[in-house]
């Protein structure tokens, strides 16, 4: 059985080292041009067409893609395989648990490997814990200046939601929280706790404005690290004098973070006029890996799902149907169905827009302007 594996990335040279002594890993994809045509360990590094012409010379029988942290593994290099008449029933997929669960043995992680359709696992998931935010940003993509007043998702139902959510996919890759922002909400450490006790595995991370960071207690910081939470901190001019001595305070306690390049722009992502084809936008949209959201009880197809329902207050034009969100507690939904449901373009999708501006505050008396949420 001559096995292809998608990408050398580090995922992709240990699921190597795994399977080489029981099967033939003849290829190895890789996207980095430079690299094709080179050897590594016996197998040989191609280009994802040549694949392709290789499988149909039959000389790959299967393509084995490993879980990547950020990569877009369903929309970008699933459904690229298919598109190029790879049968299904030869994709397969190695887990989260091939790559960090160290209590496994060899032979354990080699059966993890299963038919990439029937994985349980979820690449990314974003958490929406607060409505508001302490920043009026105008184009916010998920409209927290139009929040009247600080609103939070129930804690209770929050978390009972992300056990419900447990017992349908088995990981999640990537576990982001978000909000407005996040730690507005008194209850976002618990949450995060919450988290890893039920996904030991996941990357978990807040992503955060960073107004917040300077005023947390060292006790919070430290069970921030004990907990291997990571902060997202976008970095926004408001943060401009400060984000060298956030840098500073969290590498006092070892807390994990990353801090985004200066923002001089803001994606402009909606067009009330909707003028655009749902389906055009889904075909071209660049955020297809980010698109599984979740506010208490209901997933979404993406963040702007529940974005959305805030603007749809103050917009009357925004019409569209409930389709792009699924009740987690819907009985007997399997996995699989809710991909199936939300991996498809919505009516939603035709708001969507990629335009930039440049980032700027909102005043108060122009957040209910429609020029400064739409093009």
């Amino acid at each position: 059985m001559n096995i292809c594996i998608v990408s050398w990335d580090s995922e992709a040279q240990y699921l190597y080292k795994i399977l080489k002594d029981k099967y033939e890993v003849s290829y190895i994809i890789e996207r980095d041009h430079r690299l094709w045509g080179r050897n590594a360990n016996g197998s040989d590094i191609v280009s994802f067409g040549k694949a392709y012409r290789l499988f149909h010379e039959n000389k790959i029988d299967y393509f084995i893609i490993p879980c990547m942290r950020g990569i877009n593994i369903k929309n970008g290099i699933y459904d690229r395989l298919i598109r190029n008449k790879i049968p299904r029933d030869r994709i397969l997929y190695a887990p989260l648990k091939v790559f960090k669960d160290d209590q496994l043995t060899d032979e354990e992680k080699r059966k993890l490997i299963c038919k990439f359709e029937d994985r349980t696992e979820i690449d990314y998931l974003a958490l929406h814990i607060t409505d508001h935010c302490n920043l009026n940003c105008a184009g916010c993509s998920v409209f927290s200046a139009l929040a009247e007043s600080p609103s939070f998702p129930g804690f209770k139902e929050t978390k009972e939601a992300v056990k419900l959510l447990k017992e349908k996919f088995d990981q999640v890759v990537v576990f982001r929280i978000l909000g407005g922002e996040p730690t507005l909400n008194h209850k976002w450490l618990e949450i995060c706790q919450w988290i890893r006790r039920l996904y030991p595995l996941a990357d978990v991370e807040v992503v955060t404005n960073g107004t917040t960071i300077l005023s947390m207690t060292e006790e919070v910081l430290k069970k921030v690290q004990e907990e291997r939470i990571t902060f997202d901190i976008t970095y926004y001019p408001a943060l401009q004098g400060k984000i060298d001595d956030i840098n500073i305070y969290l590498n006092r306690y070892h807390v994990k973070h990353y801090i985004t390049q200066e923002l001089e722009t803001f994606s402009r992502l909606y067009n009330f006029d909707a003028s655009k084809n749902a389906r055009d936008n889904y075909d071209v949209c660049k955020m297809k890996f980010m698109c599984m959201n979740m506010r208490e009880y209901e997933l979404g197809v993406c963040h702007a799902v529940f974005g959305m329902e805030r603007a749809k207050r103050w917009f009357s034009e925004i019409e569209y149907s409930d389709d792009c969100k699924i009740d987690i507690r819907t009985k007997d939904i399997t996995a699989k169905e809710i991909i199936k449901k939300l991996d498809r373009p919505h009516d939603i999708c035709a708001y969507c827009n990629q335009d930039l501006m440049r980032w700027h505050m909102l005043r108060k008396e122009n957040k209910l302007s429609r020029q400064e949420w739409s093009i």
